[in-house]
């Protein structure tokens, strides 16, 4: 005896983007190299800057015993920095970093301005 597979009429909550396709890998390396610069020029003590990227993108597929077939899609994001700073012969680190269920595209100058700022302040402080 067969069923019958019925789909649920739920709603989006997030944008269907695949973030691991929103930019190429020279992309995502030149987006590294920004905040890397935008960082070091915030201050002369900055000695080192560590920064990375992550995506996910999740597809959730679920069927219930009655048939009811539900999909869901995930993308998730995010960006870290790190910097260290160096002043007669202290070194401090700071951080700062974000993202949320976007793509790449996310990540704009104003943002990635406030990230390094945050970072390097901590650092600094």
């Amino acid at each position: 005896m067969a069923s019958s597979i019925q789909t649920s009429g739920g709603r989006s909550l997030y944008l269907p983007h695949d973030p691991l396709a929103s930019l190429d890998a020279t992309q995502k390396v030149k987006l590294l190299e920004k905040i890397e610069r935008i960082a070091r020029a915030k201050d002369p003590r900055v000695v080192q800057v560590m920064a990375s990227l992550a995506g996910e993108y999740d597809v959730v597929l679920v069927v219930r015993s009655d048939g009811v077939l539900a999909a869901d899609i995930r993308p998730l994001v995010r960006m870290s920095i790190t910097v260290i700073a160096e002043q007669n012969g202290r070194r401090e680190t700071g951080s700062s970093g974000g993202g949320g269920r976007y793509s790449y595209e996310y990540f704009n100058d104003a943002l990635l301005e406030k990230y390094a700022t945050e970072a390097v302040n901590s650092a600094v402080v």
